[in-house]
């Protein structure tokens, strides 16, 4: 298989480990990329998941003064509302630590009071807490530039994949000219089966844009990465899977869509499109739908709900 769901060093220097959120195996991951020296970290989960990172590294022989960067994908609360504790936790190792970061992601990781009120809404209890990181907490780069980490090596590159969030990028580690890693989040979907590539929805509200996240797909699809790592749920190995795995995802996207589209026209029900959601995508394409927290549910209405928000089906309350 070319999927990777183990907490486990799985290409090199570029690590996998599964934050167990919920308490729960396979549903968000983290990456590390350590070269012996420096270590970068993708995403780091809630505040409450921040014990498999340190775990891991502990074990591992990586130490938390080797951290040089934090590096987040976007500001959701699942995927990095922990990057307030986890660099000042590590700062205490390492005071040069930093959050790289485009402005933008800086600005919505300062500004989460209007984020986490909606998900606390979906999630209830589950989203931890989130405060503003302080300004020299960040290293600002633009998005779409190489830049020098100091590894001869590799660079690292924000790629720009908005849709999902505004601020979303895809941080791809570079050997030379070649992208090496591409941690694309949620700019490509996500993978929750451990037997087969079946793509599900990234469509959350408020940020979800359809045509500009396919569009970021396309981006991902021309950059072929050699790698890639998602935010749910593990990593894709092998140039030829990965670019399997995009473009399954942008043929699904448009059936999803389709879908949520059509359904919704038959009931006017939003809750009938969730249920049947639930039947004939999110458990035949999640072979283990039935071990993920009660939560999940929460997280297929958002998802369906976001889509019909941008099909301007419904109205974005949020």
């Amino acid at each position: 298989m070319p999927t990777i769901f183990e907490t486990t060093n799985f290409l090199g220097k570029i690590h996998h480990i599964d934050l167990l959120q919920y308490g729960k195996q396979y549903v968000t991951s983290a990456f590390l990329f350590y070269d012996g020296k420096k270590t970068l970290i993708f995403d780091c989960g809630t505040s409450n998941d921040l014990n498999p990172i340190i775990n891991y590294m502990g074990k591992h022989k990586i130490p938390l003064k080797s951290v040089k960067y934090l590096v987040p994908s976007h500001h959701h609360f699942d995927h990095n509302g922990g990057l307030w504790k986890l660099i000042k936790l590590v700062r205490k190792h390492n005071p040069d630590a930093k959050i790289l970061a485009t402005e933008l992601e800086k600005s919505e990781f300062q500004n989460s009071e209007r984020h986490m009120s909606a998900a606390r809404s979906t999630y209830k209890n589950f989203v931890g807490t989130m405060s503003p990181p302080l300004d020299e907490e960040f290293k600002i780069i633009d998005p779409d530039t190489d830049f020098q980490f100091g590894n001869d090596d590799y660079s690292i590159n924000l790629v720009s994949t908005p849709g999902h969030t505004n601020d979303h990028v895809s941080p791809t580690i570079f050997k030379g000219n070649t992208p090496y890693f591409c941690f694309s989040g949620e700019a490509s979907g996500t993978n929750m089966n451990l037997s087969k590539i079946k793509t599900l929805p990234t469509s959350m509200p408020t940020q979800f844009d359809y045509k500009v996240f396919v569009n970021s797909l396309k981006k991902l699809i021309e950059l072929k990465p050699l790698n890639t790592g998602l935010g749910h749920f593990g990593a894709i190995t092998g140039q030829e899977d990965s670019l399997f795995f995009l473009k399954e995802h942008l043929a699904f996207i448009s059936e999803f869509r389709q879908f949520c589209k059509e359904e919704y026209e038959k009931t006017q029900k939003t809750r009938i499109v969730v249920e049947t959601a639930l039947d004939k995508i999110f458990k035949p394409r999640c072979d283990y739908y039935e071990k993920l927290p009660s939560i999940f549910q929460n997280n297929v209405l958002a998802l369906v709900f976001g889509m019909l928000i941008d099909l301007k089906i419904k109205e974005n309350k949020y």
